[in-house]
């Protein structure tokens, strides 16, 4: 693996926080020099997007740390992109942008005529004369409110990623940025990643250093704060203090039906390999009693991240905008 840039500057923007990173690379080593959290403004994202208070919002953190006119990397907020798992033939690249969005008005449920189209090359199967591709779908607006923001708030999008590309840096073999990885992900084994927001969780199969599968799960940490209400009858601000302070009481059987579901899918349509354990990650992952609980009902290995001495203990909230740091560090990413 060869490297570039020195330092790289990230945002995440999660429905209840935003993330801030900066990473540099010394003699091989990442060394973190912002990790800063704040939760998000009432009403940021609900019921709708408030562009002017995220804007004022992200200019009060690059007064903080002297950020005015840097670059940095973001994602789009939500679930405002939509990605779908396409099979091509091996074309020249001209005609795959074509296919592309030929294949994507097919394969998505909106009109793709105001939205940016765009994919990622995840594998090629030269023998099949096959490429597996990931293909995004974004509104065009959406993607200039962004720019405008940031701009706003006297930074510079460089770019727009997606957040299982971002887990897929952190946790892919052969990065020794994160420890619990390293038992699985070789050759014969798949490593099954868990990143749990509030309102969804993103997970990804990853073979080796080959994305296999991402897929997006519509129920988060605050189902379990929901599934703590009603079985104590509780309102929701204790229910969110009871879950981060005593642990876990139950997990959602929405969110153990759809981890099954993937795993399922995965073994019958899309693995060559075995799935060898799960790793958790994201803001509502640190729960106590979660991994166990998971473990017990997946009849799969679960395990919390671990990052590895250099950087020390991490909260797992920054996993995502850590592997959007890494894209400006890594030139084959």
């Amino acid at each position: 693996m060869s490297w570039m840039l020195k330092r790289a500057l990230a945002l995440d923007l999660g429905t209840d926080s935003i993330k801030l990173a900066e990473l540099s690379l010394r003699n091989n080593e990442f060394e973190i020099s912002i990790l800063h959290k704040i939760p998000n403004p009432q009403g940021l994202f609900f019921p709708e997007p408030d562009y002017e208070v995220l804007a004022k919002t992200l200019q009060h953190m690059v007064e903080e740390y002297g950020l005015k006119n840097r670059k940095i990397i973001s994602t789009v907020w939500g679930n405002n992109v939509i990605t779908r798992h396409v099979e091509m033939p091996q074309m020249p690249e001209k005609e795959l942008k074509k296919a592309v969005r030929w294949e994507a008005k097919k394969n998505i449920p909106v009109s793709v005529s105001d939205m940016l189209v765009e994919f990622v090359s995840l594998e090629n199967r030269v023998k099949e004369n096959k490429q597996h591709l990931l293909v995004t779908a974004v509104s065009t607006e959406l993607v200039y409110r962004f720019f405008e923001v940031f701009k706003k708030a006297g930074l510079r999008l460089a770019v727009l990623d997606l957040k299982p590309l971002a887990l897929w840096r952190l946790f892919s073999a052969g990065n020794k940025f994160v420890e619990s990885n390293r038992e699985g992900g070789n050759s014969g084994e798949t490593l099954v990643v868990a990143d749990i927001g509030a309102l969804s969780t993103h997970i990804l199969f990853v073979a080796g250093k080959s994305v296999k599968y991402t897929r997006v799960l519509p129920v988060g940490g605050w189902g379990i704060t929901e599934e703590i209400q009603q079985t104590l009858g509780i309102d929701a601000q204790a229910a969110s203090v009871l879950k981060h302070q005593q642990g876990l009481i139950k997990v959602p059987e929405e969110l153990l039906k759809e981890l099954l579901l993937s795993i399922e899918f995965y073994h019958s349509k899309v693995g060559d390999s075995k799935v060898s354990k799960m790793i958790l990650t994201g803001g509502e992952s640190n729960l106590i009693g979660l991994p166990e609980t998971l473990s017990s009902e997946l009849k799969l290995p679960v395990e919390s991240v671990r990052f590895n001495d250099s950087v020390g203990g991490i909260d797992p909230a920054f996993s995502i905008v850590l592997g959007l740091a890494l894209r400006r560090l890594m030139d084959n990413v």
